[in-house]
């Protein structure tokens, strides 16, 4: 019955205009109680391509919780401290300080010179784990940055994978701000250099495999099966037209070739099912595995899950974040629609925001969520024991009608949860 009615709420959505395919799936802690797509997973004329609950979707950084999850559960393996420079550098020689390399330099100038060139200095706070889970390096994305798409316009683009498109300078010092940005691919490097493995491998023998989630339906390598099954990245252009992209991220079969990694950003496909079986898991103490062992401590994922930045004394700055590159992404002001609002908004080591404050949605204080770039929402709310991620496959990010959509849908969720 549930799955029917989300069923009516996406085809509803989709009949309104707001995206070409929409796939969700609401959970509580014991199951997932209704899921549906609708509309098509490819805008190409001619093509008759529908988006189900088994096409191959790309979660973009709605991936980045994942890498969270398996740099947490090696640093507590490995007694690696969150908060240790000299630690971090161990594995991640390139964020030495004085090193020479853009990562140990700040951006000292609004802008560049007359050849291009920005004013530089060393950074004097060292990077730790912490500082790249609570995005608080200073590192930032060129769409979201001024200076950092200025910095970085002869770089290849991010999604194929190359070292250098994130290997960058920062915009503070570490520690003293927030900003949304290519700490993610510094973690996944921290988690191939700790585990050994590729970030394929790390990511199903840490996390997939211990919650019982298929790789053959959630993997940073599409399979055959997906390939014949994914979704197309579209681009809206003005209200309701829609175009396909060739839009798609590097996948390697394999080591990737010299001078590039798996992108850490944003790697995973799959269905949008499997995907939710992972943030699923955040409703349970500890996010434990099939048998019920946790994959952290206690209290490692009490600080996992709770405000990393108050604990810096920081918030999300309002805007979140200024569009550089309006065709990539709009500017996104807050991210959580507050129901009063002035309490801020802040980031876990989990990769998302913390809502600090109940939302118009209805969701509770200590609720967690975040998204994906071709606009796809998640959150988990603790506190009512209930969650959700609903999934479009088209740029640019933060679409105001998608985002109207992401609020409806979280009370839909909340309306049609269970009762106890």
């Amino acid at each position: 019955m549930a799955s029917a009615k989300l069923q009516s709420f996406l085809e509803a959505a989709i009949e309104k205009g707001v995206a070409p395919g929409l796939v969700a799936v609401a959970f509580n802690s014991s199951t997932q109680f209704a899921s549906a797509a609708a509309g098509v997973r490819d805008v190409t004329p001619g093509v008759s391509a529908p988006m189900t609950e088994d096409t191959a979707v790309w979660m973009a950084s709605m991936s980045k919780t994942v890498s969270s999850l398996a740099a947490l559960i090696l640093a507590e393996k490995h007694g690696i401290s969150l908060d240790s420079y000299e630690e971090l550098v161990k594995v991640l020689p390139e964020l030495k300080m004085g090193n020479g390399t853009p990562m140990s330099q700040i951006i000292d100038s609004d802008e560049p010179d007359s050849e291009g060139n920005f004013k530089m200095k060393d950074a004097t706070v060292g990077i730790t784990l912490r500082h790249l889970l609570t995005h608080s390096a200073g590192f930032a994305y060129d769409f979201g940055s001024d200076k950092m798409f200025k910095w970085s316009k002869d770089l290849p683009p991010l999604v194929q994978g190359a070292i250098s498109a994130y290997s960058t300078p920062r915009l503070f010092e570490a520690g003293t701000g927030f900003c949304y940005g290519v700490n993610t691919d510094w973690a996944c490097r921290f988690i191939e250099r700790v585990s050994g493995l590729t970030l394929r491998k790390a990511f199903k023998t840490l996390v997939f495999d211990p919650l019982g989630v298929n790789t053959e339906e959630l993997d940073v390598l599409r399979n055959e099966k997906m390939n014949e099954n994914r979704s197309i990245i579209s681009a809206k252009i003005g209200e309701k037209t829609w175009v396909p992209t060739p839009f798609d991220t590097t996948q390697f079969a394999d080591v990737p070739p010299k001078d590039f990694e798996t992108l850490g950003s944003a790697p995973l496909w799959g269905t949008l099912r499997a995907y939710a079986s992972v943030i699923q898991s955040y409703l349970h103490e500890s996010a434990p595995q099939q048998g019920g062992t946790p994959l952290l401590s206690k209290a490692m994922w009490d600080d996992a899950c709770g405000d990393g930045l108050a604990k810096m004394g920081l918030s999300i700055p309002s805007p979140m974040m200024k569009s550089a590159n309006p065709q990539v992404s709009h500017s996104v002001g807050v991210y959580a629609t507050p129901k009063v609002g002035g309490a801020g908004e802040g980031w876990t080591m989990l990769q998302n925001v913390f809502y600090r404050e109940e939302t118009a949605s209805g969701l509770k204080p200590g609720t967690i969520g975040w998204a994906g770039l071709a606009n796809s929402y998640y959150f988990i709310d603790k506190e009512s024991g209930v969650g959700g991620v609903i999934l479009a496959q088209f740029l640019a990010f933060w679409d105001p009608e998608m985002v109207q959509l992401r609020d409806a849908f979280e009370s839909w969720v909340i309306e049609n949860a269970p009762k106890a």
